[in-house]
This record gives C-alpha cells, sequence and structure tokens, in this order.
C-alpha cells in the first residue's frame, strides 16, 4: 500500500486540533509519573472495588471484576457492608512458604478474592505459588487473580488471567451508568475515577486517543514507506550544517565574524553520539589554531548508530549559545531556557522547530530548515552577543595575569583563591 502523505498529513492535522494526536500529560498519575508503578495502580484498584467509597459507583466494578472471573454469583444479594479490602495485606512464612505481600484481597461475604497485579514487572519466583498456599491454609476455596497488562498466566495454575484493559472497560461502563454522585465528596470521587480510567485507558490503548492512533495507522500504515521517510529525513538532516554555515556566512561573515564547522563528541549511557555544530563566533572567541572557544549556533546529530532510527526528541537538531571552558560557560549557562544545559549548550538553547505547515509543500525542507536557524542564530546574537563577549574577555584576563606572589616568601607563587 503506497501512503498518502498529503491525506495523512491532513488526518493528523485534524486529530491535533481534536487533541488526539500525541496529547501532553494530563491525568494525575500521568503528571507524577506513576502511571507505570503498581502501588499507585493497587490502591486505584482497591478503592474502585469497595462498593462504600466516594467513587459512588457501588458494587458494579467488583460485581463486574467478578462476573469476567465466572464468580458473579458472589455479589447476588450481597450488600456493601459485607465487602471489606485490604491492601499489602502481610503474610507471615512458615515451614512451606516464605513471607509474602498481597497487593489487594477483597472479602466478598468471606470469600477472599486474591489479587497479584503486574504492570512492567515480572512475577518472583515461586510467588503466586506461596500466595496460593497462604490463602488455601486461611480459606478452602479463595479467588485467586493474576492482573497485567497483556493478560500473562501466572506460574500458579489457581491464579485466573485478567487484563487491565477489561478493568478499563468495565469501569467506562460503570461510570457511564451510574447515578450522580451525592455531595461534595461524591463529586470529587466520581472525578478521580474518571481521571484513572483515562490513565488506564492510555496505559491499554482503549482510549479515544488511542482509537484515533489506531484508525490513522490502519488507513494509512505501510513499513516501508516509513522506513523510507525515515531515511530521507535523515538526508535532509545530514544537509542541514552547511547549507545553515553557508546561510550564516553570505549574511554576517565579515573582518571580525567567523562561521566555523566542527564536530563534537557527546557522551551517552549507551554510546557516543557526534554533533555536527555550525557556530557564529567573533575573531577573539578563536584559539590560536583557529578553533572557537564560545560561538553561537546550531547543531545537528549525525547518523551514526541504528538506535537512531528511533525518532525522538534526542534525535532533533538544536540551538543556543555555546562555550567550551566550563569556567566562563557557568555565568551563562546557569540562565537555561530548558531546565539544565545540554552538554556545553546553554542560554535560550531549544530544539529547531521542524513543522513545515506554513510553506510551500514543493518547498525542499533543507532550505526551510537553514533559513530557520539562520534566523534564530542571528536573533540570539543580538541578544547575548554581548554577553559571550564579556565572559570571554574576562576569561582571557584571568589566564594571561601573572600569578602573584607573597612578598614574604621567598619567591615562592602565592596560592590562587579558589
Amino acid at each position: 500500500m503506497d501512503v498518502d502523505w498529503s491525506a495523512a498529513d491532513a488526518e493528523v492535522a485534524r486529530l491535533r486540533a481534536a487533541e488526539l494526536w500525541n496529547p501532553p500529560a494530563g491525568t494525575a498519575m500521568q503528571v507524577l509519573g506513576t502511571q507505570r508503578r503498581e502501588i499507585p495502580h493497587s490502591r486505584m484498584l482497591g478503592w474502585l472495588l469497595d462498593p462504600t467509597a466516594s467513587h459512588g459507583l457501588g458494587l458494579r466494578m467488583l460485581t463486574a471484576f467478578l462476573r469476567r472471573l465466572g464468580h458473579g454469583e458472589l455479589t447476588d444479594g450481597l450488600g456493601a457492608e459485607h465487602v471489606r479490602v485490604e491492601r499489602e495485606l502481610v503474610l507471615e512464612g512458615h515451614e512451606d512458604h516464605q513471607d509474602r505481600r498481597a497487593d489487594i484481597v477483597v472479602r466478598a461475604g468471606g470469600t477472599p478474592v486474591v489479587i497479584e497485579l503486574k504492570v512492567d514487572a515480572a512475577e518472583g519466583t515461586d510467588q503466586t505459588r506461596d500466595l496460593a498456599g497462604h490463602f488455601r491454609r486461611l480459606h478452602p476455596a479463595p479467588i485467586l487473580v493474576f492482573l497485567t497488562l497483556d493478560g500473562t498466566d501466572a506460574e500458579e495454575p489457581a491464579f485466573l488471567s485478567m487484563r487491565l484493559r477489561d478493568v478499563a472497560l468495565d469501569l467506562r461502563a460503570a461510570l457511564a451508568t451510574a447515578p450522580e454522585p451525592a455531595g461534595a465528596a461524591g463529586t470529587v470521587g466520581r472525578r478521580t475515577a474518571a481521571d484513572y480510567l483515562e490513565t488506564l485507558g492510555t496505559l491499554t490503548r482503549t482510549n479515544a486517543t488511542a482509537r484515533a492512533a489506531a484508525r490513522f495507522w490502519l488507513r494509512h500504515g505501510d513499513d516501508r514507506a516509513y522506513a523510507e521517510a525515515r531515511a530521507a529525513a535523515w538526508t535532509v538532516l545530514g544537509e542541514l550544517p552547511e547549507r545553515t554555515a553557508r546561510i550564516l556566512g553570505e549574511r554576517c561573515a565579515t573582518d571580525d565574524l567567523r562561521v566555523t564547522i566542527r564536530t563534537e563528541t557527546v557522551r551517552g549511557r549507551r554510546h557516543p553520539r557526534r554533533d555536527r555544530v555550525v557556530l557564529l563566533s567573533r575573531r577573539r572567541w578563536l584559539d590560536e589554531r583557529g578553533e572557537p572557544t564560545a560561538g553561537i549556533g546550531v547543531a545537528v546529530r549525525r547518523h551514526d548508530h541504528p538506535d537512531d532510527d528511533h525518532w525522538l526528541p534526542r534525535n532533533m537538531p538544536y540551538y543556543g549559545v555555546w562555550i567550551a571552558a566550563p569556567v566562563p560557560r557557568r555565568p551563562l549557562l546557569a540562565r537555561p531556557r530548558h531546565d539544565q544545559p545540554w552538554g556545553n549548550w546553554g542560554v535560550d538553547w531549544d530544539h529547531l522547530p521542524l513543522s513545515l505547515d506554513d510553506t510551500d509543500p514543493a518547498a525542499d525542507p533543507v532550505d526551510v530548515y537553514a533559513t530557520r536557524a539562520a534566523d534564530l542564530v542571528q536573533a540570539l546574537w543580538a541578544a547575548h552577543s554581548a554577553d559571550i563577549d564579556a565572559v570571554v574577555a574576562t576569561s582571557a584576563a584571568r589566564a594571561t595575569a601573572p600569578v602573584p606572589r607573597d612578598p614574604g616568601t621567598a619567591g615562592h607563587p602565592a596560592a590562587r583563591p579558589s
């Protein structure tokens, strides 16, 4: 299947307008970064299965949960007062089974429903076997549930498998059918349940955003075409440094200003990355070899490693103020635009905008990006070149200043101030 790029681009624009394309984090768990941690999910699930909790859903979630397990009869005629929910229940070891903690235990009319939850972690050695043994000592027929993202089976065959996606579907149905909550606490509780549904929807790919992405891929997806597009994108970025340098040279090169291109190695967690850097500098910012010690410019990541095929923000070109030596750059890098400087970059460093929405579709993206990069460098030059000049001059003066001598010490140099 050939991709209709114009139709795909138009559909992405529609999805963005509807906030269905890569929306920012919005739920409480997403903002807190806990959407893939088991304990927050365990607390939320225990709260939802408690019919007396402030969500106001009553027995709906517990009934739906038990029906999926084939035990819906446990809630027939069951009053909310006969349900008790415990979390992180400690089980002391004995001769057959070691100490364990049960994530969630729901006692429905005396029958324990034991839920072992896994989001990203794998089952521990003998974990479900020990849990089954502990609860069989307490009840002749406990209901044992292994709740995971993908419905993985537990090592202990007595555990019934369930997916978090099923919980999300049941919560959506419960929120749609439950009466309006009573009181201020009920209103807050209902909003909390709805917020958690959105977190579950993102995690299990069952929310509106995931459905929109699925529709897009089923209509426009083509692995070969997208791989070719990605390779072509790296080619465009590979041409960007030289094109940007040429534009800056045409606009800015004088006896005092120099445009240089250099390769800078940045140490990554897995492997070094190499950036192709274009810098606009003053002549007096160059060292004795003609290499810049400071400048304002643009950096483009080179496509040197297979990991680069994953299009992530770290692969995007970026621009800002660059100063090589750590001491003179401190006053400037203390004022980054982002949360922290990137390598030797600071002071309004940012990713180069790659949107082409407002350009002629036939325009060469290299020309568009190079012109944009040159404009940003010139704007930063107007804002920061005087500060850089002062920092470089101060650093040079310190480097050439004579070392003071202590007159009371037979010609030995005094200690430099720290």
